[in-house]
């Protein structure tokens, strides 16, 4: 370790202090010094304003005419010491440097660049409350966690921080490990059983015609895990998740009522309603599916509340764009209640989705909303007319 202080004299002796910092600086950086030689910057910077090495007066007396250049050269340091930190890989002690001045961009770039097994195990924490807590890459936060803690954790974890940024992407990433975790431990448990391991990989093809997988107490992977991922089916998807999502629902419809996944309304039966749901958007013989929930509705309004199965319902319709269809059933069902007290998309909202303008147009004077009834007549003026004759 280098004699810094008796480096630093021999420097200074040389007579004006600032080629002498200068020579410093470059000696911190060749040693790995960022946090000083960032300081050294700073007091680089004030010498060449005319200013003392140290400034400890009130932050309201620095001279005004003098910020911008002052800003400009603590800025450059920042980053100057956030590069130098994150070209030998230390995340969380370039993210203080990046943070300050408000440029996260590299941090979030070193992050996606990130190989799950190579943060030392000092950072971790460190870099997932980055990632995740703090938002600047959610996906690699979890990404990170599943490697190292396994799925538990990053289950509750995703649960715990109101993640937006990837959200798509993080709910894939745990939908695929999640499958990938229940189709291995099948896999096994049929080349134990049979000798030679499946030809299939699809979870479906692994569990058809294979009864004796699902005794009273067999399971492959922890049911909570499932109860926990099933649902976010209900959010934006892609077709690949949903599908696994499906498959994921048909394995747990093997289970033994031990490890039924018992839901709030209305989902009352976890495993079998969230797969109508996921079938539906994909396609898969639609009309059963929303069938299945139309009988929900009958079911809870002869029972004296249907508002959560139609606002199910509601929100089906919306998302394989059938807004018409939504919209007459939240006029029958949900048309008195408080919109503020809603999941599901609202009548003008579906008029719009609908592009049945006059309905929206009627609703809003309903609703006494002039800005809703403004922007249904502009767009019923903007519809192509009809050719006559």
């Amino acid at each position: 370790m280098p004699d810094f202080f008796q480096d630093l004299d021999s420097a200074l002796d040389s007579g004006d202090p600032i080629p002498a910092l200068r020579s410093f600086a470059e000696e911190l950086r060749a040693n790995g010094r960022y946090d000083l030689l960032f300081d050294i910057r700073g007091m680089i910077a004030r010498l060449e304003l005319g200013l003392p090495p140290i400034w400890n007066e009130p932050a309201a007396t620095f001279p005004a005419e003098l910020r911008p250049k002052y800003d400009y050269a603590i800025f450059a340091a920042a980053r100057e010491t956030g590069e130098s930190y994150l070209n030998v890989g230390n995340i969380p002690a370039a993210y203080r440097y990046f943070r300050a001045i408000g440029e996260l961009e590299p941090v979030v770039a070193a992050l996606e660049d990130l190989n799950p097994e190579s943060p030392p195990a000092e950072q971790l924490e460190d870099i997932v409350a980055i990632a995740l807590h703090q938002g600047l890459h959610p996906r690699k936060g979890l990404e990170l966690i599943l490697d190292r803690h396994g799925m538990c954790r990053a289950i509750t974890a995703f649960g715990m921080y109101p993640v937006e940024k990837d959200r798509q992407a993080s709910i894939a990433m745990l939908v695929r490990a999640l499958h990938r975790e229940v189709v291995e431990c099948i896999a096994r448990t049929i080349q134990q059983r049979e000798g030679a391991a499946p030809e299939a990989h699809s979870l479906a093809a692994l569990i058809a015609d294979r009864d004796w997988l699902f005794g009273e107490f067999e399971y492959y992977v922890d049911s909570s895990h499932l109860v926990s991922v099933i649902p976010y089916c209900l959010e934006p998807a892609d077709d690949a998740t949903l599908a696994l999502i499906d498959e994921l629902c048909e394995y747990g419809r093997h289970l033994s009522p031990n490890f039924a996944f018992k839901g709030s309304p209305p989902f009352e039966d976890g495993y079998v309603d969230y797969q109508h749901y996921t079938r539906a958007v994909l396609g898969r013989d639609v009309e059963t599916h929303l069938s299945h929930f139309r009988g929900k509705i009958a079911r809870d309004q002869a029972a004296g509340s249907p508002i959560d199965s139609a606002q199910l319902l509601v929100m089906l319709l919306a998302r394989i764009e059938r807004y018409q269809e939504a919209l007459d059933v939240f006029q029958e069902f949900l048309r008195n209640e408080d919109q503020a007290y809603l999941r599901c998309p609202g009548a003008i909202e579906l008029a719009h989705g609908a592009r049945n303008f006059a309905r929206m147009q009627e609703i809003a004077r309903q609703r006494d909303d002039v800005v809703a009834y403004a922007a249904a007549r502009i767009l019923s003026g903007m519809e192509p007319k009809k050719a006559t004759g």
